[in-house]
């Protein structure tokens, strides 16, 4: 399959008409010695002198607004992609009643624990080769993220035990004998 970009745009587009008039490469020459050849690189003088001539010939004089217009512009959209049918189907399964149900149970189920693997456990990057290695830093990311949530829930209640036990205590302590109730009867 052979993809051409230039083919999707129109051809009596302005600045495809523009672009097959000027020729600019001379501008290269004529900037040479203004530009550093040490650092960081500065952007490319004919980009540069495009985005000029296109903010003066569309009459824009903010640096922020040039940009979005540029990357606005219908010769820099792209009408047709070679994988179109894909992200059709792709699209027409995300918004499908299976695929709404799909995103809601996988952001209440999955979305959450990666969310707090990467945020609160420190897992910003995967430092081995391959799926498999990948894998098991992801298992052992996981099993280290529900032991932490089992260890929180025994904590929880044993705490609650205690405080129940202690409760009993001061009970039997004033009134003089162990209460009977359901709620001290049964273990947790």
């Amino acid at each position: 399959m052979n993809f051409q970009l230039s083919e999707r745009i129109p051809k009596d587009n302005f600045y495809r008409r523009l672009r097959e008039t000027l020729d600019l490469q001379s501008i290269y020459s004529d900037t040479q010695d203004l530009y550093g050849r040490t650092g960081k690189p500065s952007i490319d003088p004919v980009v540069f002198f495009k985005l000029m001539l296109t903010g003066y010939l569309e009459n824009i004089t903010s640096d922020r607004r040039l940009v979005e217009h540029c990357l606005d512009l219908p010769c820099k959209r792209i009408q047709t992609t070679a994988y179109d049918e894909p992200y059709r189907r792709a699209h027409d399964r995300q918004q499908s009643k299976q695929g709404h149900r799909m995103k809601k149970l996988r952001q209440s189920t999955v979305e959450p624990v990666f969310d707090s693997l990467v945020y609160h456990y420190g897992l910003k990057k995967i430092n081995v080769v391959g799926k498999a290695g990948a894998h098991k830093v992801i298992l052992m990311a996981a099993t280290c993220f529900n032991l932490k949530k089992y260890l929180k829930s025994i904590k929880r209640k044993t705490l609650k035990r205690e405080a129940l036990e202690a409760l009993k205590s001061l009970i039997s302590t004033y009134i003089g004998y162990s209460p009977i109730l359901p709620a001290f009867s049964k273990p947790f």
